[in-house]
């Protein structure tokens, strides 16, 4: 009498386990069903309908809330990791662009003194000329 009492309390635990799916539960279906073949993909994606109509309605409240709050933080999460993609991205720009100014600024500099260098030279024969 006992281990059927045990038995029907353990089969109505595993029974109303079942019927309460939770976000988690959806979520997992969900992704496994991502997996497979077209034609599967849509006889799990009708059992799981199914399975989500058998749920009352606060049921199925609370597992579209879970599940948005879930989606929610992916979506931030998603958002944020694209904002430090997009940040590293300008900031290398930034730095290559830094990078060619020097090169440019070196060569100018460069330039400056070979006409600074021509410039003394030419001045200093205009002077030895102008003695003579």
């Amino acid at each position: 009498m006992k281990k059927l009492t045990l038995s029907v309390i353990i089969l109505g635990i595993f029974a109303s386990q079942s019927f309460a799916l939770s976000a988690q539960d959806v979520e997992n279906e969900i992704q496994a069903i991502e997996q497979l073949p077209l034609q599967q993909r849509v006889e799990k994606m009708n059992q799981l309908k199914e399975q989500i109509n058998q749920l009352s309605d606060e049921e199925k409240q609370q597992v579209l809330n879970e599940l948005s709050e879930k989606y929610q933080i992916m979506t931030q999460e998603r958002q944020r990791v694209q904002t430090k993609a997009q940040e590293n991205t300008i900031k290398e720009g930034m730095q290559g662009e830094m990078e060619r100014a020097m090169g440019v600024k070196s060569e100018m500099e460069h330039s400056i003194s070979d006409v600074k260098a021509q410039i003394e030279a030419k001045q200093a024969e205009v002077t030895q000329n102008s003695v003579k």
